[in-house]
């Protein structure tokens, strides 16, 4: 579809190319302007190349109107370096020919030679009027400048121009882009006059800087003002609902785009998509992708991405396929959605294909894309081609610095992790709080307390002491190198606590033996009304089945789905089990197999046969051994086992004969 309205337009174009050049040989400079305003509008560069020549062949080239135009419809199409060659042959460029040439730049992500021509224009003696100074603040914005926005802040109050709507608006914009809301609420509150554009600056804010609720809170407010919601409002509106996963909001507001009748455009159904997939409704987001009357590039990968995300990497991995069928060529996002998904499944033969698409595609030294390779490789375990991706890449940031020593780190490659943490330091690459997550992983696979010592010193000293993603990380490195002190102290000097937190401390207590303080501390996980997850009850099932609380264990493995709603896996029941292979209830153990609803029992069916070996359990330990084996063939525990329950059953027996012989 996407496809289609391009070559529609693109005969539109060239239709009217034909009628304006070949039947009227004199065009008036007003119908050669509708005609650059078309191409612009149609992004129909190879067709505003043809109005450019046959400006130059008329000899209108001088003419700065028309340069002006043209300067807008080669930024209109993306190229910059047309437009300025048309912005320096202009004999004075004035006022709107400088403004052109800004919001070009600022239009394509060109924020720093945005900014540099407005400077350049007021240099050269051009004073700038409110429009120019929109388009400074949107690049101000693009930059995330913040000191150079609040000077020409300074400089609009100075003017006069801060009541303006569309000022106040990019102001707003701009604050919220460089993270701070507080200016953007003071902006927003000293408006003579808002409109609808004004709230959605105001909403996006917040919404882009993960104060969904606020957002949504603005939202109803707007609303409350007499103001009706448009497309850009009901966008930023699901975009706050998918960060904070808020489902039933968001359907509240599919409601409402329904009743407004935007349900049938692009940027609000894609946002929709977005919406449910981060919310994991995925039957909803499929049903929005699949009503869609047009789709996308942006579409399509919402709808890829919300699969990836949700685990379904296979299905994501068709639908990049089908896109692709579909006519639309894959850009920069989709391929790292498909990276995504061929990581999640650990497909390396898949991640090797979609690699070299995007080399024949020009995007494997895009860093995104570089970056997503080299995650994808990491976790197909293929650190050497994580690495000769990285080694490629054009420009390194620090996201692909984390992402290479996340690689190493998590491929149980901790001294090249540290290695990598020290060469982006040498390179002038400031580290953040996933780069020294990542580093303390490395400490925890290499058991190096001392190491990990010294860069807690350093988060410290860098101020992300406070931060709960390195906390958690800390505890779960002090806690694997043995220092559960050390993990109780920083667990308690954190100023918040997630679900993450509570379940590294419960982990690491478990782990260390620390039986009774893993249930103590689940007690309080309760109280302070966190929410346990399948980690915390393996953790708790762990300690019970250590300490003998049998009883204690069974009523944790039955709260789970009945308080929780979490279905008990594998190793829940393994967990179980053990506690009752140790405590010689065998009947129990071989009950709970017999009813557990899983696919593959040959892990359960195990443990019992290691329990009945314990108890000398020969009758039932065959049982056990039939059902491993007829589930997992080749399962050679089983054999080693129920070798040595006959052993044992047979010295047992010889033992007790002997005793007969000996008492006559």
């Amino acid at each position: 579809m996407a496809v289609r309205n391009r070559i529609q337009n693109h005969i539109q174009v060239s239709r009217n190319l034909d009628q304006l050049l070949n039947k009227n040989p004199n065009p008036s400079v007003a119908a050669l302007i509708s005609l650059l305003k078309l191409c612009g509008r149609s992004k129909a560069l190879s067709d505003g190349r043809l109005v450019h020549g046959y400006i130059v062949r008329q000899k209108y080239d001088h003419d700065t109107v028309l340069g002006n135009w043209l300067v807008q419809m080669y930024g209109d199409c993306g190229s910059m370096d047309e437009a300025l060659a048309v912005f320096k042959h202009l004999p004075n460029p004035n006022l709107y020919s400088w403004t052109m040439l800004m919001k070009g730049y600022a239009k394509n992500g060109c924020g720093r030679e945005a900014l540099e021509c407005f400077r350049n224009m007021q240099l050269n003696g051009i004073e700038a009027d409110y429009v120019a100074y929109v388009c400074a603040l949107e690049a101000c914005a693009i930059l995330e400048t913040i000191e150079e926005g609040q000077q020409i802040h300074a400089t609009i109050v100075k003017l006069g121009f801060e009541g303006q709507v569309v000022v106040g608006t990019a102001l707003i914009s701009m604050y919220g882009k460089c993270g701070s809301l507080d200016n953007a609420r003071h902006v927003f509150s000293r408006m003579p006059h808002r409109n609808v554009v004004s709230w959605n600056a105001m909403i996006a804010a917040f919404a882009q800087n993960g104060y969904g609720k606020e957002a949504l809170c603005l939202f109803n407010w707007m609303q409350y003002h007499g103001f009706r919601p448009d497309q850009i409002t009901f966008v930023c509106a699901l975009d706050a609902c998918a960060g904070l996963t808020a489902l039933a909001e968001g359907q509240v507001i599919h409601t409402a785009v329904v009743g407004c009748g935007y349900e049938g455009n692009v940027t609000v159904g894609t946002a929709l998509v977005n919406m449910y997939g981060k919310c994991g409704d995925l039957e909803d987001a499929r049903g929005v992708f699949d009503k869609m009357p047009h789709r996308n590039v942006v579409s399509w990968n919402a709808m890829i991405s919300a699969y990836t995300q949700n685990g379904h990497g296979k299905v994501a991995l068709d639908l990049y396929y089908s896109m692709q069928s579909d006519g639309l060529k894959p850009d920069h996002i989709t391929f790292v959605c498909a990276l995504d998904a061929c990581g999640s499944l650990a497909d390396l033969e898949e991640g090797k294909k979609i690699h070299a698409r995007t080399m024949e595609n020009g995007y494997d030294r895009h860093v995104g894309v570089g970056t997503a390779l080299i995650s994808m490789y990491g976790r197909c375990k293929s650190v050497e081609d994580a690495r000769n991706v990285f080694s490629r890449l054009s420009h390194v940031n620090l996201i692909c610095w984390n992402a290479m020593i996340t690689v190493c780190a998590q491929n149980r490659r901790g001294k090249e992790a540290l290695e990598m943490f020290n060469q982006m330091q040498s390179a002038g690459i400031k580290p953040d709080q996933i780069t020294f997550v990542s580093v303390l992983d490395a400490c925890t696979s290499l058991l190096a307390l001392e190491k990990g010592h010294e860069f807690h010193a350093i988060i410290l000293e860098r101020g992300f002491g406070g931060e709960v993603i390195l906390g958690n990380a800390l505890i779960n490195m002090y806690g694997k190198c043995g220092s559960l002190a050390q993990a109780r102290d920083v667990f308690e000097k954190m100023p918040c606590r997630n679900a993450v937190s509570w379940n590294a401390i419960i982990t690491v207590c478990a782990q260390n033996g620390h039986d009774k303080e893993t249930l103590d501390l689940f007690h309080q996980m309760q109280s302070n009304n966190i929410k346990p997850d399948h980690v915390t009850f393996l953790s708790v099932l762990t300690a019970c089945s250590h300490t003998g609380r049998i009883d204690e264990g069974r009523l944790y493995f039955q709260s789970m789905n009945r308080d929780y709603g979490l279905l008990q896996n594998v190793e829940h029941y393994v967990s179980l089990l053990d506690a009752l292979g140790r405590a010689g209830d065998l009947d129990d153990a071989e009950d709970l197999i017999t009813k557990a609803p899983l696919e593959n029992k040959a892990k359960l069916w195990l443990c019992l046969l290691g329990a009945c070996r314990l108890h000398g359990d020969v009758e039932r330990g065959l049982r056990a051994a039939s059902n491993v084996l007829t589930l997992d063939p080749a399962n050679a525990v089983a054999y080693v086992l129920l070798s040595n329950i006959y052993a044992e059953a047979d010295t047992f027996t010889l033992q007790k004969n002997e005793s007969m012989m000996n008492s006559r």
